[in-house]
């Protein structure tokens, strides 16, 4: 008899996404064109196939350790570059502490508040790119979708920080006494003097890129990770049979 065979319909090939086809990807694929990438999105992307998808893509395990990975990627190297921007060039003001300790709370908020937002867009990225008929996704392509994604999601980050953390407001005092710090008053609804429309405008402008790099930094970690797995499993198989 011959062997069953699993086939998706071509029509729910758009909606399917899995784990491996984006960290391990077997064979390389075709870059995109932007306007098709454009059309589909329009076309295919509603509330109740973004859950569908989210939830297929979740089951296997290694979707939670790239999401794991790329979240440690943007929110500390992210959280890096983001703190050199604001904090060094503009000169916005949060928790009077040492540069270092204050890089170290941002990014561990922004760890936290990133959660579901890379939950969410590193799967439907990688959806976006890929086309049903290839067996893994281009991880170029899929970084480009991603970072300018997340560039665009996180131009509120200023505000919020400014909310949180913000020079004299509750969090900040608290985290400046902590180490040793002296508490400063809260003059400013966000923390400082710099305009929004500005720390806004330049969070997006320098997120886009530094985002789409990072991701494609993430991407490779976890490729290359799960490469050096196969190959010292490869290894240990080989020993095992030399041994017996």
């Amino acid at each position: 008899m011959p062997s069953s065979v699993l086939v998706i319909p071509e029509e729910r090939c758009w909606t399917v996404i899995t784990a491996r086809q984006l960290f391990n990807p077997s064979v390389p694929t075709p870059r995109p064109q932007a306007r098709a990438i454009a059309l589909r999105a329009c076309r295919e992307v509603r509330p109740g196939m973004c859950l569908r998808l989210l939830l297929s893509y979740y089951r296997d395990p290694l979707a939670w350790y790239g999401a794991l990975v790329s979240l440690l990627v943007l929110a500390y190297a992210g959280g890096a570059v983001m703190f050199v921007l604001h904090a060094e060039i503009l000169g916005e003001l949060g928790p009077a502490i040492d540069p270092v300790e204050h890089w170290a709370l941002d990014s561990t908020l922004g760890f936290v508040g990133l959660a579901p937002v890379v939950a969410v867009i590193v799967p439907l990225a990688a959806w976006a790119v890929r086309h049903p008929e290839d067996a893994s996704v281009a991880t170029l392509p899929c970084a480009i979708v991603g970072g300018t994604a997340f560039g665009l999601a996180l131009a509120p980050a200023p505000i919020a920080h400014d909310l949180l953390v913000g020079r004299g407001t509750w969090l900040a005092n608290h985290v400046t006494e902590l180490f040793g710090g002296t508490a400063a008053p809260h003059e400013h609804g966000t923390g400082d003097t710099v305009p929004q429309s500005l720390s806004i405008a330049m969070q997006v402008l320098v997120g886009i890129p530094a985002y789409t790099l990072l991701l494609w930094v993430a991407l490779y970690l976890v490729q290359a990770s799960l490469r050096h797995r196969t190959a010292l499993q490869h290894a240990g198989a080989v020993l095992s049979e030399v041994d017996s």
